[in-house]
């Protein structure tokens, strides 16, 4: 009997020292993982600064670059005065700022002008009047088909569904193809004569100065209507100068928006931790 008590003591110290060692794991798991979120938490705070700074600085180099080009004043001098206002500007935070504008390249149609920019987006949004829209694209860089072609739409802007007007343009050698339809009418596979560039929307003509008559009619399909414009495809168009539209939105507000070309612009960054190189694309001159 005695031994039957004695194994029944040792079982039950063997249970309870089983639930201690458990017991004391997940408390040194709970610490583990307390003294790791604190760490995390502490990099990530001391490193959100920087990455503010940093954004900060490729936004406002960015906009300060497009303002030189539009006003005629990109030049070697001006790069190096925005870089010591910069560097003034950004100081305080022990950040040192090199800014070099380097080689330009022909824009994409997409969103943010790269190959591999969203092909699909809304240019500009709640038109009433355009007053400019030009488009100026590389005809041997468009598609080869109706299926994957550039498209332009002009939409309702509260119901996206409702299509004002569109144009599609793609390219088989030696033809330029344009299929344009609107809310009363279609315009399929008509042809345009060399040189096709650029087209001017509004006063219906495509090619060089004077250039020559095609009916986009796409003034008449957006008149008296409140409308938002799309670029579709945008991947499968491109160009130097190609895309300039100007006009009024709601409330009589003017809007002008272009893209010129695209310059690789490069930020050399300097703290007392670290020394980051960024090159960064920027659409120009919007």
């Amino acid at each position: 009997m005695e031994n039957v008590r004695a194994m029944d003591d040792r079982g039950q110290l063997m249970l309870l020292a089983a639930f201690m060692v458990g017991f004391s794991l997940v408390v040194v798991t709970l610490m583990l993982n307390s003294i790791l979120y604190s760490g995390n938490v502490a990099f990530e705070s001391s490193t959100d600064p920087m990455r503010y700074d940093i954004q900060n600085i490729r936004d406002l180099g960015a906009s300060e670059l497009r303002y030189a080009y539009r006003s005629g004043n990109l030049t070697g001098s001006y790069v190096q005065n925005l870089s010591r206002g910069m560097n003034t500007l950004f100081g305080t935070h022990g950040v040192s700022i090199q800014l070099v504008n380097g080689t330009t390249f022909r824009p994409n149609l997409t969103q943010n002008g790269m190959p591999a920019g969203v092909a699909n987006w809304t240019v500009v949004e709640n038109v009433t009047t355009m007053t400019n829209f030009t488009l100026n694209l590389d005809y041997d860089r468009l598609a080869s088909s109706d299926a994957d072609a550039f498209e332009v739409q002009s939409v309702n802007s509260s119901n996206a569904s409702s299509v004002f007007w569109k144009m599609k343009v793609y390219y088989v050698n030696p033809t330029l193809y344009v299929n344009i339809t609107t809310q009363t009418s279609s315009i399929v596979n008509s042809s345009l004569s060399f040189p096709f560039f650029p087209f001017d929307l509004i006063q219906n003509r495509y090619g060089p100065s004077p250039g020559n008559y095609f009916a986009f009619n796409f003034t008449n399909a957006v008149s008296g209507k409140n409308y938002t414009i799309k670029f579709i495809n945008g991947n499968k168009a491109s160009g130097y100068y190609a895309f300039n539209l100007s006009g009024n939105y709601t409330y009589n507000r003017q809007f002008q928006l272009a893209r010129d070309t695209m310059m690789n612009v490069t930020f050399d960054v300097f703290t007392s931790r670290a020394r980051i190189n960024l090159t960064v694309p920027v659409s120009i001159p919007w």
